[in-house]
């Protein structure tokens, strides 16, 4: 399989509702995940933000190699392009990355003609493909003393806004894209990171892909195959017979690679000639 052919039909229809809700923010939060910044967003992003100012928040940070999540930083910065490390896991966001989305999007409210002031704290979209953590940098922002402040002009029913303690503005609907899977590779990434799990590739796929990362990481010394059969013997996994359940082995082996379990590792490397596989 070379390619992979997945980007949904209702991908219109969603591109269609950001767009009515862009209308409604002064800036967009896009959410990646640290790990595939590249395959984890929507190559048609800048067309369908039409211009809006945008904040990239590269959630999951703390799952990601430290060194890498900081060249990935100065990548953005030369492309001037504000971008934060997030760790929606820890359940808030720093006073500092606060303000600093704030003193963003504030530039982008109109101003009073007197004082020369926003008129009004911003209002922010936050977007992303599936499973990046949208929800959570919501949550995460507001904290658990979330205040849902709705009926503003022109936001429609079941809109509510989420005051971020004075800061900014939260539409609390996050938009929805999904990646255009143009090459194997990509698909395997955002699988084997659990971005989305239909993405045409079977268990024995994403295992086999996250087993050779592991191996080049120096994780593990044996091939997957080799290292199933230990991780099932370790754990006990067992069909009748006293027969190893590798099946168990593997779905176990992708979920803790996803959460961290073998180290924080980056799967992509910023465009600069260095091979992002």
């Amino acid at each position: 399989m070379k390619h992979v052919q997945w980007y949904p039909g209702h991908m219109t229809k969603a591109r269609r509702k950001i767009k009515e809700l862009l209308n409604k923010v002064d800036a967009v939060i896009e959410v990646r995940d640290a790990r595939i910044p590249i395959s984890s967003t929507n190559p048609d992003i800048a067309e369908i933000m039409a211009g809006k100012p945008q904040i990239i928040a590269l959630n999951k940070a703390d799952l990601a190699d430290k060194a890498v999540n900081n060249k990935w930083l100065e990548y953005f910065a030369q492309k001037e392009q504000l971008a934060l490390l997030i760790s929606c896991k820890q359940g808030h966001v720093s006073k500092k990355d606060k303000q600093v989305i704030q003193q963003y999007a504030s530039s982008y409210v109109r101003k009073s003609k007197i004082t020369g002031k926003p008129m009004r704290v911003p209002r922010l979209l936050v977007v992303g493909i599936p499973n990046v953590g949208k929800s959570s940098l919501i949550n995460a922002l507001a904290g658990r003393k979330a205040a849902r402040i709705g009926a503003k002009p022109g936001l429609t029913r079941g809109q509510q806004l989420i005051n971020i303690s004075g800061y900014f503005q939260i539409l609390d609907t996050p938009g929805v894209l999904w990646p255009k899977i143009e090459d194997r590779l990509a698909g395997l990434k955002l699988a084997a990171t659990g971005a989305i799990s239909d993405v045409g590739f079977s268990l024995d796929d994403i295992v086999e892909f996250i087993g050779s990362k592991l191996h080049a990481f120096g994780v593990i010394e044996t091939d997957t195959a080799d290292h199933l059969t230990a991780l099932a013997q370790s754990r006990g996994f067992l069909l009748a017979g006293n027969k190893l359940d590798i099946e168990r082995a593997k779905k176990v082996l992708a979920v803790e690679f996803r959460n961290g379990k073998y180290g924080r590792f980056s799967l992509e490397m910023p465009p600069s000639g260095e091979n992002n596989g």
